[in-house]
C-alpha cells in the first residue's frame, strides 16, 4: 500500500542490483503461502518451482505487473545470501563448520527448551562465606554443599521438583540432580541420583565419578537422562539467566564468589557473597513458588551446619 507500481520492463531486463526492498517484499511470512494465482511468466513461474520459490513472495518487474525469470532468480540469490549470512559487509570467514554432533545437539534442545517453555529467572546475592569455610573443613568443593543445599531447599519447598510433558506436571520426591560439565566441543549434564538421601560424602563421590567419565566419554544414556533439577555453575561471572533442559521446571546457576563490603548487623564487614539465579517455567511454577526456595536455600547456606 502506497509503494509505487513498478516500472515496465521487458522479459529479459534484470531486476537492480543489491537492492533487496526492490526483490524482497516486505513483512513476508514465508509459513502462510497464498494460494491466489500471482501474474507471471511461464518461464518465471517453471524457475520458481525448480529452485522451490514461493511467487506471492516476489516483487514483480516485468511488463503489466508480472514476475519474471530475472525476479525469481534475484529473489532466490538473495534468501540464499541473507540465510547464510554471507553478505552485507561480512569479511570472508577463516572457518565455516556444520552445526551438528554435539554442538548441533546442544542447539537443537536449547531451541526447543526456549520455544516449549515459559522461562523466568530470579536473582538473589547471598553470603557464602560459612559455607566455605565448612567444604574447607569437610574438604569437599562450594558446588557439593550447593547441591546437598539444593536437595534439603526441594524437600521444604516439592514443587520445584517438577517436570512439564504432554501438558502433564509430574512432581516427584526422589530428587534427581543434573549438573553441567564443560567439555570440549559442548557440554553435558550427567545426573545424580536420589540425592535427597545423600550425605555432603556421596555427592562428592558422585560428582567426582561422573565428571571424570563425562570427560573421558564413557557415560551411559542412564548418567545422562531423567534429570528432575539441574544446577549449573559459571563461577567467573556474577550472574546469568540459564536455559532450562528440556522437560524440567527449575535450573539454578551459580555465579563467582567475591569479597565485599556489607551492612550486617548495622556494621559494615567483609563477607564473602555470591550472586545465584533460578530459572523456572513459568507454566509450572509461580513466583511466590521461587521465592519460597530461594529464601530456603539462602538459609541454608548462610547457615550450613545442618548440611554436614
Amino acid at each position: 500500500e502506497g509503494e509505487k507500481p513498478p516500472e515496465l520492463n521487458k522479459e529479459t531486463s534484470a531486476p537492480p542490483e543489491n537492492n533487496p526492498a526492490q526483490i524482497l517484499k516486505p513483512d513476508v511470512k514465508r509459513d502462510n503461502k497464498s494460494t491466489t494465482r500471482v501474474p507471471s511468466t511461464p518461464g518465471a513461474r517453471r524457475l520458481a518451482k525448480h529452485l522451490g520459490v514461493d511467487l506471492s513472495d516476489v516483487n514483480p518487474t516485468g511488463p503489466r505487473g508480472r514476475i519474471i525469470e530475472a525476479d525469481v532468480r534475484g529473489f532466490h540469490e538473495l534468501s540464499n545470501a541473507l540465510d547464510d549470512q554471507a553478505s552485507f559487509g561480512l569479511p570472508d570467514p577463516v572457518e565455516s563448520k556444520k552445526l551438528d554432533g554435539m554442538r548441533g545437539s546442544i542447539a537443537r534442545h536449547m531451541k526447543e527448551s526456549l520455544s516449549s517453555t515459559a522461562q523466568l529467572s530470579f536473582f538473589l546475592e547471598i553470603d557464602v562465606t560459612e559455607a566455605q569455610s565448612l567444604r574447607r573443613e569437610l574438604k569437599v568443593g562450594l558446588p557439593i554443599l550447593l547441591m546437598k543445599a539444593s536437595a534439603e531447599a526441594i524437600k521444604r519447598v516439592p514443587k520445584i521438583n517438577s517436570v512439564l510433558q504432554n501438558n502433564q506436571v509430574s512432581y516427584f520426591d526422589q530428587i534427581d540432580i543434573g549438573f553441567a560439565v564443560a567439555l570440549d566441543d559442548g557440554l553435558i549434564v550427567p545426573v545424580i541420583r536420589s540425592v535427597q538421601e545423600m550425605s555432603v560424602s556421596d555427592i562428592s563421590s558422585n560428582v567426582e565419578t561422573l565428571t571424570r567419565m563425562s570427560r573421558e566419554g564413557t557415560l551411559s544414556t542412564d548418567d545422562v537422562v531423567g534429570g528432575t533439577f539441574t544446577i549449573s555453575v559459571l563461577g567467573v561471572v556474577d550472574g546469568f539467566t540459564p536455559i532450562l533442559n528440556s522437560g524440567q521446571s527449575a535450573l539454578l546457576g551459580i555465579g563467582r564468589s567475591v569479597e565485599k563490603p556489607i551492612v550486617k548487623n548495622k556494621e559494615i564487614v567483609i563477607r564473602e557473597m555470591m550472586t545465584i539465579s533460578l530459572t523456572v517455567d513459568h507454566q509450572v511454577i509461580d513466583g511466590a513458588v521461587a521465592a519460597a526456595f530461594l529464601r530456603r536455600f539462602q538459609q541454608l547456606i548462610e547457615r550450613p551446619g545442618g548440611l554436614e
